[in-house]
């Protein structure tokens, strides 16, 4: 067996095709590390610029929404009832600030409602009505990590 595997590697033709094989294995891994390293930073490069485009248009859309939030708080700013008032002896006052939110709330698609709290109120307005201060930030409006005093504070400070 020994000398028949000696006599098999003496040949010429073998010894030429196994170079053969092995210089194209080499030529082929090669060739397969450049493409692959090639399509790699493509790739990378590919992905950055796409998230890089997403984000700046996230921050367009973003600060178009602070623009119209903006500009709903000027609207807002000049109704008669831009000044705090009590709810209960003017209720007319209530209704009139009510209705001024109606029109934003088919205007402004990117949220679902719009709260007013007046400087020393106690009382959230929205298109929907109005709700004591300390219910709504009990029951409407909760955040994971801000406890309902801290939002009260939070939306009670300039």
């Amino acid at each position: 067996m020994k000398n028949k595997l000696k006599y098999y590697f003496k040949s010429t033709f073998v010894r030429y095709t196994l170079s053969y094989v092995v210089i194209m294995m080499l030529l082929l891994t090669s060739i397969m590390v450049y493409m692959y390293s090639y399509y790699q930073n493509s790739i990378y490069d590919n992905t950055e610029g796409s998230q890089t485009n997403k984000l700046a248009s996230v921050r367009h859309q973003s600060e178009g929404y602070v623009r119209m939030l903006s500009g709903i708080a000027n609207q807002l700013g000049m109704t008669a009832a831009r000044e705090p008032f009590d709810y209960d002896a003017s209720p007319a006052k209530a209704r009139a600030l009510i209705s001024a939110l109606e029109p934003h709330m088919a205007t402004a698609d990117f949220c679902r409602q719009i709260y007013v709290v007046l400087d020393g109120e106690d009382r959230v307005y929205s298109a929907g009505g109005s709700e004591n201060l300390d219910d709504f930030v009990e029951d409407s409006l909760q955040y994971e990590d801000l406890s309902p005093t801290e939002l009260k504070n939070a939306l009670c400070t300039k």
